[in-house]
């Protein structure tokens, strides 16, 4: 059917044309004013709203485009705007109110126009691409919008993009000009440069609408102002009347938030299920969503959207490797008491440089559209896009120097690898079989490597992998996570027509591998570099006199891996050989008072906290502890 001839079929059922063009006779309803041959209410509001450009979506949703005050504004035909637009033109007009069924005929002609004879065009919310420029809707009275390209930012009337607008989304400030994001940190609770630079990121890929975005993941204990730093990071791109949600109970409310807002924040997640982490990862990278249609049975809706999530809580948010690959982790202490304030003083005092803080993200996404086209990474990452758009902006974000984001990235990514893996009790059973075999190649079909796996289980723990196939699954899926730590895994290889999993460790799994090492250590006056590792530090020289042993820089973090304790027999070094060697000098640090100091560690304080509170003149006190050195000895050693 031709688009006319099916445009003539919707008015012939709506009942809209000249009573000469039909052969039905004519009814008498609230449609007509009288028996007279004058217009029905209908086809006089079809032609009030002749003059408003009509167009549809990818979907095949209709809008309309429409004046008010001199301006412009973008509606669903279907929607309460629209029909609120065209009642009033109505009375403006008549002198009174349509009825229903007439608005009601009108709006289905309106619509079918809009698909049949209006053009295709995307739609945007509050963020919108066209050509080489970047739009951000400001989303006031007057539809304005800044435009931002590689010479810099400014605000327009007209944006040339289609913005909508959704229920509770509320206006931006006026940005003005400022250098840098430095005010912002006087806000949020974020001390670390890294993830200050990591934040400024993920909001310079917010000003985009399209992704990948990383999930932002604010975690930290209570009292560390997770809800306030996330709502704060929400204003400044897409301030919502309901800055946070709760959990969402399905996918559906999943996809609703993500479809009517461009950022979704969701509140105090606690342990996220395996349906929502794997929906979050197609939230940040793209992926289809499929439900039914309301009030039918066959209809189905797709929708692929993709959105900047923030997430906070305080256990991990991502304890899935997928989701963890996808996100960004911020870690926040708890805030001293004398330095809390009241909400209302602190938004107060945020407003006022809301305006100022805001120009400086906008002066940072012109500088990365002028530079992302000299941006080239060696190795690209999971979420490359991400990656070059914000290191084509990372010297306007606060960066010292060129490269600093991929590094924060990177290592970012690697600790939150190693903390995700940190309590798997698939991962401990695996750091355990290549300990006991001192790293040696293991080969075998999943049944036997189920059997072996589970020897280093107690009972409780068993009921997780319950069968060879549930065991070969997990693993496949902590693969990428578990070649970081230098174990690589074959799932799916075969042999003879027989499906195998293979294991190579790299390079050594723990403290172990050093424990029974041929070199002996070397107390007399310094520490090697390769007990360093042992505690993931790299230094030279503690306990001694020299100036080095000021700059120590420690690289690398550590992870709890062995459930067995280390047989010391007897001994207070790293070995019975080394009972009775003393460093030349001492620290002056008594066991007794690392013990004091540290003594957390026997309430189940990771040692990795110790290690990261410790001062360089107490390293060696630390290692000679066998107290103390049983929780170093069960350290996973890290790339």
């Amino acid at each position: 059917m031709k688009p006319e001839t099916a445009l003539s079929e919707i008015d012939r059922r709506a009942g809209l044309l000249d009573k000469s063009e039909t052969q039905e006779p004519p009814a008498v309803n609230q449609d007509t004013d009288d028996k007279s041959s004058r217009p029905s209410q209908a086809t006089i509001l079809v032609d009030l709203a002749k003059d408003a450009p009509l167009f549809h979506d990818a979907e095949g949703t209709g809008y309309a485009t429409i004046p008010i005050n001199g301006h412009s504004e973008h509606h669903k035909i279907r929607s309460r705007p629209f029909k609120d637009w065209l009642t009033r033109l109505f009375y403006t007009v008549e002198g009174k109110v349509p009825g229903n069924q007439g608005l009601q005929d009108a709006i289905n002609l309106i619509d079918g126009r809009s698909r049949f004879d209006g053009p295709e065009q995307q739609v945007f919310l509050r963020v919108a691409e066209n050509d080489t420029k970047l739009y951000l809707d400001l989303c006031d009275k007057q539809w304005r919008a800044v435009e931002i390209d590689a010479a810099g930012w400014r605000i327009v009337n007209k944006p040339p993009v289609v913005f909508i607008r959704k229920t509770g989304m509320l206006p931006l400030p006026d940005p003005v000009p400022a250098s840098n994001l430095s005010a912002l940190w006087d806000f949020i609770n974020i001390r670390s440069a890294d993830e200050r630079l990591l934040t400024s990121a993920w909001l310079l890929a917010a000003l985009r609408p399209r992704g990948p975005y990383p999930a932002l993941c604010v975690q930290g204990e209570q009292g560390s102002a997770k809800s306030t730093t996330a709502r704060l990071l929400r204003s400044l791109i897409d301030p919502h009347t309901v800055m946070l949600r709760t959990t969402p109970r399905d996918e559906r409310d999943l996809v609703i938030s993500a479809a009517n807002s461009h950022i979704v924040a969701f509140d105090n997640l606690s342990g996220v299920q395996n349906w929502l982490s794997d929906a979050l990862c197609r939230l940040a990278t793209g992926g289809g969503f499929a439900t039914r249609q309301l009030y039918t049975d066959a209809d189905e809706l797709l929708i692929d959207v993709v959105r900047p999530a923030v997430l906070n809580g305080i256990d991990d948010i991502a304890g899935r490797g997928d989701l963890i690959d996808r996100a960004i982790i911020l870690n926040l202490a708890s805030i001293p008491e004398e330095e809390r304030q009241t909400e209302v003083e602190l938004w107060q005092r945020f407003e006022k440089v809301r305006p100022s803080i805001l120009g400086a993200l906008l002066s940072a996404a012109s500088a990365a559209l002028a530079n992302i086209s000299s941006v080239h990474l060696e190795k690209l990452p999971r979420m490359a896009d991400f990656a070059v758009w914000a290191t084509a902006g990372e010297l306007a974000l606060g960066a010292e120097s060129p490269g600093d984001f991929m590094n924060a990235y990177k290592a970012a990514r690697e600790t939150a690898v190693e903390d995700g893996l940190e309590g798997n009790l698939m991962y401990v059973a695996l750091q355990a079989l290549g300990d006991s075999r001192r790293g040696e190649h293991w080969e075998g079909k999943p049944t036997e490597l189920h059997t072996v796996l589970t020897g280093y289980l107690n009972d409780d723990q068993l009921e997780y992998f319950p069968s060879a196939r549930t065991l070969r699954n997990h693993i496949k899926r902590l693969a990428p996570g578990l070649r970081q730590t230098g174990l690589v895994v074959k799932a799916d290889a075969r042999k003879n027509g027989v499906r195998t999993i293979s294991l190579d460790w790299v390079r050594k799994t723990s403290a172990l591998s050093a424990l029974n090492s041929q070199e002996p250590v070397n107390h007399a006056g310094s520490v090697s570099a390769d007990v360093g590792k042992i505690i993931g530090t790299e230094y030279q020289n503690i306990g001694t006199d020299s100036a080095d042993s000021a700059d120590v820089v420690p690289i690398k973090k550590t992870t709890s891996a062995l459930n067995k304790p280390v047989n010391h027999a007897g001994s207070s070094g790293f070995s019975a050989d080394s009972a009775d060697k003393k460093p030349t000098q001492s620290s002056g640090v008594t066991e007794a008072d690392l013990i004091e100091k540290y003594g957390a560690v026997y309430n189940g304080i990771p040692t990795r906290q110790i290690l990261e509170l410790a001062s360089p003149a107490e390293y060696p006190e630390l290692l000679s502890s066998p107290t103390i050195f049983d929780a170093l000895s069960r350290c996973v050693e890290q790339p």
